[in-house]
Order: C-alpha cells, then structure tokens, then sequence
C-alpha cells in the first residue's frame, strides 16, 4: 500500500495532494478519495507521465475536460474522472470501482492498468525508484532491466497486469531511452 510518506521519500516536494473540496463526492466515499487526499499522486515521472495540472482545483471527469473538443468515447469512459496523461492520452479512474485506465487519444484505444489508484501511485514510486538503475547501463543490460521491472510491476498489481502491461513496458521504454538516462 502506498503512503504519504512513501511518496515523498521517492518524489520530494513534488507531488499533489487533494482537498476533500476539490474531489467529487462518489469519489470521496471509495478508497480512490482516501489516496487522493491522504497519500496524493506524483507531480510527473520525467516526461513520461503527469498529474492534469490544476487538479488540486478539482477533479473533472474526461466528458466535462473535453467539452466543446471533438473526443469521443462512450458514455464510461466520459464519466470516469482525469487525474493524469501519459503521451497521446489521459490517466483516468472509474468511480464505481476505482480502476485506473489510460485513453490513447491518437489509437483510440482504453487500458486498464491499475486496479486502484493507490495501486497506481505505488507503480509510480516503483517506477520512479527503479529507473535510476538505467543509468550507465549498456544496451544488453538496459534489456535485463526493463525485463525485471516489468516483473516487478506485474507483481505490484497482478490483477490489472493483463490488460495494463503494454501502457507499462510503453512507459518503461521511455524511462530508460537515452533522452532520459544519464551518461
């Protein structure tokens, strides 16, 4: 389970923590609000993935943040709330039961890749602890690693694993490409 300090001890200062004000009530009463006010999400994961800017204002759902802009996707996904985007689309949560999904906007396709959001902010810490090890690795080593962090992010949410670790290795890929690693 993630915590409030766990998140600060991998990400610093930069993270976002909720007010119960700013979360729509049915978001309140599941677990999903109890992270978003007392453990909060990463600001950003290098340029890889963020938290929607103004969301300590209030979470929107996908419908009301694209009003007016030609995005369309069935009446699920418009009502689940925007907490994140990752590349081409939005990190989203289903209220009724917590599920984080990722929308590519460009593919047109939706993922499950958490089971919760406090599964998704425990992968984040993972992610952003364990990329550091890409650092002054050669390319056959680089292999190695994305493969044991892949694993190690199949362990820390198996139930979603099926259907959320293409967005992962995605993610995964672009944490350890060079733009990003140190040398």
């Amino acid at each position: 389970m993630a915590s409030r300090e766990s998140l600060l001890k991998v990400f610093g200062d930069d993270t976002v923590l909720l007010s119960n004000d700013s979360i729509p009530e049915e978001l309140r009463r599941q677990p999903t609000g109890q992270t978003l006010t007392h453990t909060g999400l990463p600001e950003n994961l290098l340029d890889a993935i963020s938290s929607v800017p103004g969301l300590k204002e209030g979470v929107e759902t996908y419908a009301e943040h694209y009003v007016g802009v030609e995005v369309e996707f069935d009446e699920r996904i418009d009502a689940m709330y925007r907490i994140g985007f990752a590349g081409t689309g939005d990190i989203l949560v289903e209220a009724d039961t917590g599920d984080v999904h990722f929308v590519d906007h460009q593919e047109r396709i939706v993922w499950r890749i958490n089971s919760s959001v406090d599964k998704y902010v425990e992968v984040l810490c993972l992610l952003e602890t364990e990329r550091k090890r890409f650092d002054f690795l050669d390319e056959d080593d680089v292999a190695v690693q994305r493969k044991t962090l892949a694993n190690q992010l199949r362990d820390a949410d198996a139930s979603a694993w099926p259907t959320g670790s293409t967005f992962w290795r995605w993610i995964i890929e672009q944490i350890s490409a060079d733009e990003y690693r140190v040398f």
